[in-house]
C-alpha cells in the first residue's frame, strides 16, 4: 500500500471537526449510470484522449502542470456528467489513477476535474480502491462527498484503512478522514441522523474486527489500534481535515 509521507506520531495535534469545515465545491454528480450511454465519433474521440491522458508529470514544470490541468479540463467539459460515469468512471484509467497516485500534484487535479464534472464519487469500488492507493485520491473522493459507508458485501473502506501493512500513523489518519466524512454526513449535511451516525461506526469496527478475525492477527495489536478508533470517535478529531488544502496536491484549481 502506498502512503503519505511519514510524520512522527509524536508531532501530531488533534484538531476538531467543526461543522464549518465542509465546503460546497461541487455540483451534485449524476445517478449512477446502469445502461450504455451511446457516443459519437466526436464524443468517442474526446473519451479516448481522457484515457490515453498520462498519470504522471513528464517533467516538473509548474507551467506544464497548469497547462495539463487546462487541456484535461477542456476535454471534460466536453462530456455529460451521465457519460462521464458511463465512460470514464468505470475505466481502467480511473481505477488506476486512484490507486498508483504515482504523481499526486499531477493526477489529483486530474479527478478533481472529473468529480467537478459530474463523476459520482460513490462509484462502486472507486473509495475502496483509493484507500489502498493510500492519501491523496482518499481525501479527494472524500472531500466531494463520498459516502465512506459501503453496504455489506461491498469491499469496505475502513477495513482496508485499519490493513496490518499500514503504521500506526497512516491507519489514524485515514480512519480519521474516513470518520470526519462520516460525521460531516450528520452534522453537516443531514444525510444521516445521530443513531444512524452511530450505528454506522458501530458496524464499520465489527467489519474491521472480522477482518482481523479473519486473519488471525493477535489480541495485543488489535486492541491497541482499536483503541485509537475510539479515541477518535470520542474526540471527533482529525490531524489534517479532509476539507483543508494540507497538501501541496490540493486546492491547485482554486
Amino acid at each position: 500500500m502506498k502512503a503519505l509521507a511519514k510524520k512522527p506520531a509524536s508531532k501530531k495535534s488533534a484538531k476538531a471537526i467543526r461543522k464549518s469545515d465542509a465546503k460546497a465545491v461541487v455540483k451534485k454528480p449524476a445517478a449512477l449510470v446502469k445502461k450504455s450511454i451511446p457516443l459519437g465519433t466526436r464524443k468517442k474521440g474526446i473519451v479516448n484522449k481522457i484515457l490515453a491522458f498520462p498519470q504522471r508529470a513528464a517533467s516538473r514544470s509548474r507551467t506544464k502542470l497548469k497547462q495539463s490541468n487546462t487541456d484535461f479540463g477542456a476535454l471534460v467539459k466536453e462530456l455529460s456528467a451521465n457519460e462521464i460515469n458511463a465512460h470514464i468512471g468505470t475505466s481502467t484509467w480511473l481505477s488506476d489513477l486512484v490507486y498508483n497516485g504515482h504523481d499526486p500534484d499531477w493526477c489529483i487535479p486530474k479527478l478533481e476535474l472529473l468529480l467537478r464534472a459530474g463523476l459520482n464519487p460513490d462509484t462502486p469500488g472507486l473509495l475502496h480502491r483509493a484507500t489502498y492507493g493510500g492519501g491523496p485520491a482518499l481525501r479527494t473522493l472524500l472531500r466531494y462527498g463520498a459516502n465512506p459507508i459501503v453496504p455489506d458485501g461491498r469491499h469496505c473502506p475502513f477495513v482496508a484503512a485499519a490493513e496490518e501493512g499500514l503504521s500506526d500513523y497512516e491507519c489514524q489518519i485515514y480512519i480519521e478522514w474516513l470518520h470526519e466524512a462520516l460525521l460531516d454526513r450528520w452534522l453537516t449535511t443531514g444525510q444521516i441522523t445521530k443513531a444512524e451516525y452511530e450505528s454506522e461506526w458501530k458496524n464499520a469496527m465489527k467489519r474491521i474486527r472480522q477482518s482481523w478475525k479473519d486473519e488471525k492477527q493477535p489480541a495485543a495489536w488489535t486492541q491497541h489500534r482499536m483503541d485509537i478508533f475510539k479515541e477518535i470517535h470520542k474526540a471527533r478529531f482529525v490531524y489534517q481535515s479532509i476539507h483543508d488544502n494540507a497538501y501541496t496536491y490540493e486546492g491547485q484549481l482554486d
